[in-house]
């Protein structure tokens, strides 16, 4: 009996040491992992690690080192400390008149140059990863010598871009380039018109070169004018007018910048600020739907870059627009969300209710609520599109006021609606819109380019939502079929005036045309705007 307890304790001992044995295993064995992990990715880096302690970083691969002046000679493997294991040499010296070396070794002579651009080429220790620097040697006294372009990082070729100046000789200036593609893929270029000292391009201010004998810090704008727009890939047409927030700004160490800056610090939460040369909006969400399936969040405050409003002529496959030609064009991206009317409005028994009191006079009772523009004359997303401009309201601009913000409105033709201003006749009255909805028949009509079929997915009526709208509630789908798609409202009721129609027609991020069943104040959706304009060529940018 004891000698099967005692069996028993000595198995139960060994099997925890055998236990322990393992666990003590497996414990090294994935500290060698981590190590060994660690090992690779040291192995992998590629990085100059002193780059924000001992140098000016314009941008982290754009950076300025300041040497003592009279020193006639700067060896970079004395001011360059790169990842463990890592190595560099340099592969070109670049002098401000343009002119291209080959270095010898790490050592830079600027006894007859005093500034010179070095591009550094660094290598990580397995060799399989490198990481290209652009460094300026400089002397400390030209230190307030810097060169403020206002055009962002990808205008410019960095390779061989000074941002500081000696003074000792002329500096050439670089060429920056622009263009924008927009939602339908065209492409928008633009020409390089010349550096100016004024942000208006004031006459007079244009600069070709920074002269020597120049000091101090020199700010310089770039003047571009939009030449064509390239392939127009489905047969329609497209031209970009106004301006608008729309992407995200994402970019990691662009964000940075812009949230380190005094123009973005300075403005408040929905408002306007340009850095660099370019048009920014500050955005915070708040109390909007669709937050969390858009990506978006109200605890974070997010940056939009003001792009090229893109629309579409209305006009069929094949068919462009004549200079003098007016013609009615749709902006081709969901920009803004909109509840229809936030005031309840038009109620699901309204012709239940008071039809009997009405008696033979019936149309004119539907049509007065239920007419599409009588419905749009009164709604919430109309204010939105064109503001409050009339006497004894608050002036309140609208989506047409920040669009056309800037830019040349003597093209447009605003149209006009009737609406009926009585229950019980056929009295109507006209308004006008700037900017407007489409309604039901004009979604379907062939001679717009769309089907004329309302159930059909039609991709000519989807619309991506821009990254601006989404942040607003403008629900996004997801799906493979209909990614960065979404719906956007129509002008009102459906196609026909029935008590059967007392709906709000939309069309869904699918393409297909379709009606609430009864309005709701807390349903929003996506706005999409259309516009008049008499066609000019060299103003709208038509596609080729």
């Amino acid at each position: 009996m004891r000698e099967n307890t005692l069996n028993v304790k000595v198995s139960k001992k060994t099997a925890a040491i055998v236990v322990v044995s393992v666990v003590l295993v497996l414990i090294i064995a994935l500290i060698g992992a981590i190590a060994g992990h660690t090992v690779y990715q040291n192995n992998q880096k590629a990085f100059i690690i002193n780059y924000n302690t001992d140098f000016i970083a314009t941008t982290p691969q754009t950076l300025t080192y300041y040497y003592k002046d009279g020193e006639k000679k700067v060896d970079f493997s004395q001011i360059v400390k790169v990842s463990e294991g890592a190595s560099f040499y340099l592969t070109k010296i670049i002098d401000e008149d343009g002119t291209v070396s080959k270095p010898e070794g790490t050592v830079v002579d600027v006894s007859a140059k005093s500034q010179r651009l070095a591009v550094v080429h660094v290598v990580s220790a397995s060799g399989k990863k490198a990481t290209d620097y652009r460094i300026t040697i400089a002397p400390q006294s030209s230190k307030g010598n810097i060169v403020d372009f206002n055009v962002p990082d990808d205008a410019l070729d960095l390779d061989d871009i000074f941002f500081t100046y000696s003074g000792e000789y002329d500096m050439t200036l670089p060429t920056p380039v622009k263009s924008y593609t927009g939602p339908s893929g065209n492409t928008v270029n633009f020409e390089f018109q010349g550096w100016y000292t004024t942000e208006d391009f004031q006459e007079g201010t244009e600069i070709e070169k920074i002269e020597a004998g120049t000091s101090g810090n020199v700010t310089l704008y770039a003047k571009f004018a939009p030449t064509a727009v390239l392939d127009s890939r489905d047969g329609y047409q497209y031209v970009y007018y106004g301006s608008y927030p729309q992407s995200q700004v994402t970019d990691y160490d662009l964000l940075k910048s812009i949230k380190n800056s005094n123009e973005y610090k300075s403005a408040g939460n929905e408002a306007a600020f340009t850095y660099n040369s370019v048009k920014y909006f500050k955005f915070t969400p708040y109390n909007v739907p669709n937050l969390s399936e858009n990506g978006y969040s109200s605890a974070m405050t997010y940056v939009f870059e003001y792009e090229p409003v893109e629309w579409r002529v209305l006009k069929p496959k094949g068919q462009k627009a004549s200079d003098g030609e007016t013609v009615y064009m749709l902006s081709t991206s969901v920009l803004q969300c909109s509840s229809y009317q936030k005031n309840g409005g038009f109620i699901q028994d309204a012709y239940e209710s008071v039809a009997s009191t009405i008696g033979t006079d019936i149309t004119s009772f539907v049509r007065y609520y239920f007419d599409p523009d009588t419905m749009y004359a009164d709604s919430t997303v109309k204010r939105l599109l064109d503001g409050v401009h009339e006497e004894g309201e608050e002036e309140e601009d609208g989506l047409y006021d920040f669009i056309t913000s800037g830019f040349d409105t003597s093209l447009v033709r605003s149209r006009s609606f009737n609406k009926y201003t009585s229950a019980i006749s056929s009295r109507t009255e006209s308004y006008p819109c700037n900017l407007w909805l489409l309604n039901y028949s004009e979604a379907i009509n062939a001679s717009y380019g769309f089907s004329t079929d309302f159930s059909y997915n039609d991709p000519l009526r989807k619309a991506l939502v821009s990254d601006f709208a989404a942040a607003n509630g403008v629900y996004r789908a997801t799906s493979t079929a209909h990614a960065g798609q979404g719906s956007w409202w129509l002008r009102g009721a459906g196609s026909t005036y029935s008590y059967r129609d007392k709906r709000v027609a939309y069309v869904k991020y699918t393409g297909y045309v379709h009606a609430y069943g009864a309005l709701n104040f807390e349903v929003r959706s996506g706005v999409r705007p259309a516009i008049q304009v008499v066609f000019d060529s060299s103003i709208l940018l038509p596609s080729a």
